[in-house]
């Protein structure tokens, strides 16, 4: 299969929203695609407000395609102006997406592409060993969809809080600028750090911030843990089942889904296992370029 990609060039992008830029950038790498840049590209681009949008053209074949990669942060944020000849994925996906205007699901990324990838056959190596301090751990922004309402992260420790098994220094909050913060620490931990106590944690938590989605679903099953999040209306490719621990989103059958899961360490396991499976099959860099690959051959 002989594919050329061509990219937005990388001042499109700022701040963390490179890692979302290089993710998928990485993934066509590990397909051995060759890579150009068009400044072009970036006048069709959107990285503004709720919309981040990436343009970008494949030539598959000898035939070109023009890809939307879209991860803001809601499902209602999206491009409409879509034409037959395009092709458009989107991380905060859902069934109206798909039905409605063709739009395809696609996984979400990790906070620091080459520091996780860089690590990650350490970290997996660790997490093989299974030697456990934490029982249940998040840790991360205060984050809520919108100012005033609260956070979904607030009201889950709050709930856990309650309970005399958790260990508080696994359940942080840290602060969030114009957001209500529960919680004072000033000081996030270093990513590799962050990691480190992912795989020593029973149970982490994947937790919706901004959007319903969240780094942590990729960066935690990518290293073999065990994650829990609420069901979601958003769309994963692939029709995950059994890939993490799923709870009610209303959280009313949190503990007692925890409380289960930290007694049944073997259905646990393969909880984590099946979660890393899916990594490698859907989330991953080069599975994402993949999927995307096959659906332009199609």
């Amino acid at each position: 299969m002989k594919c050329k990609v061509i990219y937005p060039t990388i001042e499109i992008m700022k701040d963390h929203r490179l890692s979302y830029y290089s993710y998928l950038l990485r993934g066509f790498r590990n397909l051995g695609c060759s890579i150009e840049y068009d400044k072009k590209l970036n006048a069709e681009s959107i990285n503004k407000g709720f919309l981040h949008i990436l343009a970008i053209d494949i030539y598959l074949n000898n035939k070109k395609h023009r890809i939307y990669y879209d991860w803001s942060d809601f499902q209602f944020a999206f491009k409409r102006e879509l034409t037959l000849n395009n092709f458009y994925f989107k991380v905060e996906c859902n069934l109206g997406h798909i039905y409605r205007y063709g739009i395809y699901p696609i996984g979400h990324g990790v906070t620091y592409v080459n520091e996780y990838f860089n690590n990650l056959e350490m970290l997996r190596k660790l997490r093989e060993k299974k030697n456990y301090e934490y029982n249940v751990m998040f840790k991360g922004r205060a984050t809520s969809p919108a100012i005033g309402k609260e956070s979904e992260r607030i009201k889950v420790i709050k709930i856990l809080e309650k309970h005399p098994e958790f260990n508080p220094v696994s359940l942080v909050l840290y602060h969030t600028e114009n957001r209500p913060n529960y919680k004072s620490v000033k000081n996030r931990i270093p990513y590799l750090q962050f990691l480190e106590e992912t795989i020593h944690s029973k149970i982490n938590l994947l937790l919706p911030g901004i959007g319903e989605l969240t780094w942590r679903i990729s960066e935690t099953l990518g290293i073999g843990a065990c994650g829990l999040m609420p069901k979601l209306s958003s769309i994963l490719p692939g029709n995950p089942k059994n890939c993490w621990i799923e709870v009610e989103r209303d959280y009313s059958d949190l503990v007692s889904k925890i409380d289960y899961y930290l007694k049944h360490d073997e259905e646990r396991e393969i909880i984590a296992k099946n979660g890393l499976n899916y990594f490698e099959k859907w989330l991953s860099p080069k599975a994402q370029a993949s999927h995307i690959l096959r659906i332009l051959e199609k």
